[in-house]
């Protein structure tokens, strides 16, 4: 649920186009990262290389969680 919330968020926040309403790192991306074991900056720098590859993210985050 929380990932496909925090996508356009960090492609925003990666744009410079993230609102100063809008925190990234706010209390539901803090426990999506802990959940998976991401940390916000790794998960900005996957966003960047996959660009618009949701798939790719998907992917790469359930290959994260079940390595845990």
């Amino acid at each position: 649920m929380w990932l496909l919330r925090i996508l356009p968020k960090a492609r925003a926040k990666l744009r410079g186009e993230l609102p100063a309403s809008m925190m990234y790192g706010c209390g539901g991306d803090r426990r999506f990262f802990k959940e998976n074991d991401i940390l916000p900056a790794e998960f900005l720098a996957l966003i960047w290389r996959a660009g618009a590859d949701d798939a790719a993210i998907i992917a790469w985050v359930k290959r994260r969680k079940a390595g845990r």
